[in-house]
């Protein structure tokens, strides 16, 4: 259940008792709103309640998407720079996820050998990357750096799950 909370601008509705007169009333209130910060927003209460737009995190789907940042990353690097692009297999990668993201019932084998395609496929392009540094003085900025590390140990920590 999601609870949308609204200020209300009538304010004539107040069963106040205080005896006092009204602008000494509406004085007061208007003091304990300025103190105390408003409550705007949208209010999820039960725990079953998420927001649609995220997913969880599937291992081929992390790994389909660690592949396409490594192609993304090679291809910047290779405009950048007017290197030629290696050859990467790219249709063929896309394809074997497709293969097991369109088909309606994921069997365990069906996923084995999906997760095995996939790291064989993201297994070259980090040392395409690491090519490029070592040998021919390419820099890479922060941002390229660190997908470059996580990419490379959700690798390492799929690689040994598979084991």
């Amino acid at each position: 259940m999601i609870v949308a909370y609204n200020n209300a601008d009538d304010s004539s509705d107040d069963d106040s008792d205080g005896g006092g007169s009204v602008a000494e009333n509406t004085n007061n209130e208007n003091d304990t709103e300025a103190s105390e910060p408003k409550n705007e927003g949208t209010l999820i209460l039960a725990a079953t309640c998420a927001p649609q737009n995220i997913t969880y995190p599937q291992d081929i789907n992390l790994l389909n998407e660690a592949r396409e940042n490594l192609e993304s990353m090679i291809d910047q690097i290779c405009d950048e720079y007017n290197f030629y692009k290696p050859h990467m297999y790219r249709e063929k990668a896309r394809e074997a996820y497709l293969a097991l993201a369109k088909c309606r019932k994921h069997t365990g084998k069906r996923i084995r050998k999906a997760i095995g395609q996939q790291l064989q496929f993201i297994s070259r392009d980090p040392g395409y990357v690491d090519m490029f540094v070592l040998y021919n003085n390419v820099v890479l900025n922060e941002k390229q750096y660190n997908r470059l590390c996580m990419i490379k140990e959700l690798y390492e920590q799929q690689k040994y799950i598979r084991q």
